[in-house]
């Protein structure tokens, strides 16, 4: 595992295979760069001085190139195995519409019993973005309670991450 410290900088993560669209992602205070999957299809940020084994807050980007889904479609597939791996989920919608020229979801998710490996409650704000190229994930999960403060804080981060295209008129990189 490498540590880097990211906080407050924003970065354009992109994966070889998604050529142009970038995702303008800039971690929550506090937050430093824990894993990267083999060809970067997943990242996670936990902040500083947690670990992957006993996180109480987690920020992930999935990059799935190639699907040609709506947000909606893709929503609905991951609570759909989301509740296979937890009995008793419960999933809301809480956004739906373009953002930057493209079509984004956000939903919220609670599991009463983590659903990878049993480590109490967890809930999730999950943003899907459907690209041109391929779908985009931005979550930020927590364990245990939250209070209000922090659920608002956490649902604007996650709405803030944005994609962009630098060949696209409709939907400019900042």
């Amino acid at each position: 595992m490498r540590s880097i410290g990211v906080a407050g900088v924003a970065l354009m993560l992109a994966s070889p295979l998604a050529a142009q669209e970038r995702l303008v992602f800039t971690p929550p205070d506090g937050f430093t760069f824990a894993f990267e999957s083999e060809g970067g299809a997943l990242r996670e940020w936990l902040p500083e001085g947690e670990s992957l084994e006993t996180w109480t807050r987690l920020v992930t980007h999935t990059l799935r190139p190639g699907l040609q889904v709506t947000a909606m479609q893709f929503a609905q597939a991951l609570a759909g195995a989301m509740a296979e791996r937890c009995d008793g989920l419960e999933a809301t919608l809480e956004l739906q519409g373009l953002q930057n020229g493209y079509d984004i979801l956000v939903i919220t998710t609670a599991c009463p019993l983590h659903f990878m490996g049993g480590k109490g409650a967890e809930t999730t704000i999950v943003k899907v973005i459907a690209g041109r190229e391929a779908i985009h994930t931005v979550q930020y999960a927590w364990r245990g309670e939250m209070d209000d403060s922090g659920m608002v804080a956490a649902m604007r981060w996650t709405v803030a991450q944005i994609l962009c295209d630098p060949s696209e008129t409709a939907s400019p990189c900042p």
